[in-house]
């Protein structure tokens, strides 16, 4: 039986790019890790926020995102740090910002989480500031994107 198993899961990973008819086989799928996937280390990248308060100079660039150290088996609050991650990833890979209706949904949700790092004491105050920039996670010098100037 064990060995039926793994033959199934052996050509369902060499079966991937192949035309698949099959639906139990796409069902299948779902259950088998991508190993392509472990192929290379990547770095995410990060998103930043700064803010000015009214009449003020703009302040340095903070980390909105963080990425939780411990990481248990059943951690929702690392779990949606990671799924924040990977909204910021996918309007990278979008491309260029450009305001596109295709890019609307993913832009307003990094806009969102970005707006979650602004300072209560800013928000909603008249006069007050922010931006978000997202730069690569590697060196943390390239800027990828970047919005317009928003109001708190």
């Amino acid at each position: 039986m064990a060995m039926c198993v793994l033959a199934v899961v052996v050509l369902a990973t060499w079966h991937e790019r192949a035309a698949r008819t099959s639906p139990w086989l796409e069902r299948l799928r779902v259950l088998l890790p991508a190993w392509r996937f472990f192929d290379r280390v990547d770095t995410a990248p990060s998103l930043r926020v700064r803010f000015a308060a009214p009449h003020a100079a703009w302040g340095e660039w903070l980390v909105a995102l963080t990425v939780p150290r411990h990481r248990w088996l059943l951690a929702p609050a690392g779990n949606l740090t990671l799924a924040y991650h990977g909204v910021v990833a996918r309007l990278v890979t979008e491309g260029e910002i450009d305001g596109s209706p295709g890019q609307a949904v993913t832009l307003q949700l990094v806009t969102d989480l970005a707006r979650e790092a602004v300072p209560t004491e800013l928000r909603g105050l008249a006069g007050a500031q922010w931006q978000w920039s997202i730069v690569d996670g590697d060196d943390g010098q390239t800027e990828l994107a970047r919005s317009p100037v928003l109001a708190a």
